[in-house]
């Protein structure tokens, strides 16, 4: 699957998926204003790991700041297994497999297994989305507000059983 794929191209095809996961998420829960982008550090090097960085912002007119927190790291664990559920997300925070960023753990603060299961199903529910926006991240590298509404108009939600 990743044959022939560079360090620096698999960098940035997780972080596309993870900043992906956060933007779908909102858009499920109702946030708006949503932007996403992807991008080079400036200070990196293409051969270290996390030479890409990227952020997903939007209004806070949702719900469910737990589940924005861990949608990047249940669409990293998803895009490896697309069978994981809550518990492994869980497990592999909690054992430090995946170190969340501080951004991601101030988010998450107080999550519970119910809300790793619900993004866990949010995101697999939904994992055409992901991957579409994630393929479009690691072309266009971002997407302001306008040009993710533009993106997600040709979606619907695909509902989820919440645990």
């Amino acid at each position: 699957m990743n044959r022939g794929k560079t360090r620096s191209d698999l960098d940035k095809e997780i972080t596309a998926f993870h900043e992906a996961g956060h933007a779908v998420v909102a858009w499920l829960l109702g946030c708006d204003r949503i932007r996403v982008a992807v991008w080079p550090n400036p200070d990196g090097d293409e051969n270290d790991a996390k030479y890409w960085l990227g952020n997903c912002s939007h209004s806070e007119t949702g719900t469910g700041s737990q589940k924005h927190g861990l949608a990047g790291l249940a669409a990293e664990i998803i895009r490896e297994n697309p069978d994981s559920d809550g518990y492994e997300l869980q497990e592999f925070i909690d054992c430090g497999i995946i170190e969340p960023s501080e951004t991601d753990r101030a988010a998450m603060d107080g999550y519970t297994i119910d809300d790793c299961q619900n993004v866990v199903a949010m995101l697999r529910a939904n994992w055409a989305v992901v991957t579409d926006l994630a393929n479009l991240l690691q072309s266009d590298e971002i997407l302001t507000d306008h040009l993710f509404s533009e993106f997600i108009q040709g979606y619907k939600v695909l509902p989820w059983l919440e645990a």
